[in-house]
């Protein structure tokens, strides 16, 4: 939440108004399928991150490529742990 918080208040600050709708949210019946839809979202999340950052560079807004650069290197982070996690035992970070 704290990255959707973050972009609300730069677009907000950029004159715009921000989504306030998340749009449709799926569910995995088994902490498999969460893993793989997790991934995917991810995936989609990096790739939108690194078209705004090179938007960003060509317009030169400083300020919002680094909020996104941020955010790209956590979103990184969550993507290499959804790659490396297969289900097991909860105690280890992973979903049964």
């Amino acid at each position: 939440m704290m990255h959707a918080e973050a972009i609300s208040e730069r677009i907000v600050i950029l004159g715009r108004e921000p989504v306030t709708d998340p749009g449709d949210i799926t569910l995995g019946s088994s902490g498999k399928e969460m893993l793989a839809i997790d991934k995917g979202m991810e995936l989609e999340a990096i790739e939108l991150y690194e078209r705004i950052i090179a938007y960003t560079s060509k317009i030169n807004d400083e300020t919002t490529k680094q909020l996104f650069q941020h955010i790209l290197a956590d979103e990184k982070s969550h993507e290499n742990f959804s790659r490396n996690c297969q289900p097991r035992n909860t105690n280890r970070g992973c979903i049964e």
